[in-house]
């Protein structure tokens, strides 16, 4: 299905290709270098790790990207489902990477296209671990190049066919619709918004975090410390070891199931392999720093925990799980315990605490718009697309005719 991997003197430290790691480049000499695409089944985990951290040392990339979240979600899929790597090279060195899982999809219900998924599988099932930050690991000297490279390959190789290729959560939305390529177009499903707080401001300024938030908001919050302060002081703590880090998971899975169950929803843990995946994470990351598990206790209650993932000063904030019955009134668990996350990765240091895409109100109370993720798809111009917009669009018209009658 796909073409062979040809690489000479490579990033790929494994033995048995007989390679081994170079040193970094001048962008000057990139720039007067071809660069040549492949694909290939993927290789050992161990050596894929090798090539992958030895590139994204010299890119511009985001925790979903880097291998402690790509290694995990490997280590994670089912062996039904079969990834595989995508390579640019140039002059005999590795600038561009991307793993792709191809499935296909079904068109208006009636016709199968085949597509491929960037760092995702096309299953919501398996995808609910939701990736963000997504998108090609690329040399940023030579990001731009790299990336239609990349794309190009996917649609002209001769090795196999590509209709669509979906990007979920992608950062770099100018870059890939300006680098797609002949005879394909460029589509956002949706946006997303991440809302953040930039601890480095906070720090520069010498300013609380809680006085930059609305002055309905700071009173809502000093209103719930003050109803907590009865069972005790508030403290943060941070989880110190892995067992205490898969203690502090543990007993927030159990809010957050609670929460969403009470609501009429499975709850995100209610998924076999989001939870196996999560678990996975804090126990072979946790030791790596990209683990962040934090207890918000009123007195000896824990109100609220916080999972995160920590990477070069940013925070991301990815799950949390909150207990809803501490008291009854003036009950804001959530608030109180993203107030206490920022200002304790404020103390230790960190850039930016990010909330992550969402429109949720607490996000957007709590934070500041500072990226914009998309949901991107680049598909060939196939006249079955163009049906299926028509039929999309026809249907959406008549279902808003129909609400207002």
């Amino acid at each position: 299905m796909y073409d062979s991997l040809e690489i000479v003197d490579s990033d790929l430290a494994a033995s048995k290709h007989n390679i081994t790691l170079q040193p970094r480049y001048s962008s000057l000499a990139m720039e007067e270098i071809d660069i040549h695409v492949s694909s290939t089944e993927l290789p050992p985990l161990a050596d894929l790790a090798s090539i992958w951290q030895n590139l994204q040392s010299h890119s511009d990339h985001y925790f979903f990207t880097s291998w402690s979240w790509i290694g995990c979600w490997l280590e994670s899929l089912p062996k039904s489902v079969s990834p595989f790597l995508l390579m640019a090279q140039s002059a005999g060195r590795i600038v561009g990477l991307g793993v792709f899982v191809a499935k296909s999809r079904r068109q208006i219900k009636i016709f199968e296209t085949p597509a491929l998924y960037l760092n995702s599988t096309g299953d919501p099932h398996l995808d609910e671990v939701t990736i963000e930050y997504n998108g090609l690991l690329a040399d940023r000297f030579r990001a731009t190049a790299v990336i239609e490279k990349m794309l190009s390959f996917l649609f002209h190789s001769q090795a196999y066919r590509c209709n669509e290729l979906f990007i979920h959560g992608s950062i770099d939305g100018q870059k890939i619709q300006s680098a797609i390529p002949a005879n394909t177009r460029f589509l956002e499903n949706r946006e997303g918004v991440c809302y953040s707080v930039d601890l480095d401001s906070l720090k520069t300024s010498k300013q609380d975090y809680l006085a930059t938030l609305s002055p309905s908001r700071r009173y809502h919050i000093r209103r719930s410390i003050k109803e907590y302060a009865k069972l005790g002081s508030l403290a943060l703590v941070a989880a110190q070891s892995e067992g205490e880090a898969i203690f502090f998971l543990e007993e927030l899975r159990k809010f957050h199931q609670a929460y969403w169950e009470k609501k009429g929803s499975a709850g995100a843990f209610a998924n076999l392999f989001f939870y196996e995946f999560i678990h996975r994470m804090v126990k072979t990351r946790f030791a790596d720093g990209v683990v962040q598990l934090l207890r918000i206790n009123a007195g000896n209650r824990p109100i609220g925990y916080l999972l995160n993932f920590v990477y070069q000063g940013h925070v991301y904030q990815y799950q949390s799980g909150f207990d809803y019955a501490v008291c009854k009134k003036y009950n804001s668990p959530g608030y109180v315990s993203h107030l206490y996350g920022v200002e304790y990765n404020l103390k230790v240091g960190h850039r930016i605490y990010d909330y992550m895409a969402g429109e949720s109100n607490y996000k957007k109370s709590m934070g500041k718009p500072m990226s914009v993720l998309s949901w991107q798809v680049v598909q060939r111009n196939l006249v079955t697309f163009r049906v299926e917009d028509f039929i999309r669009s026809t249907v959406h018209v008549l279902r808003k005719i129909l609400r207002k009658t």
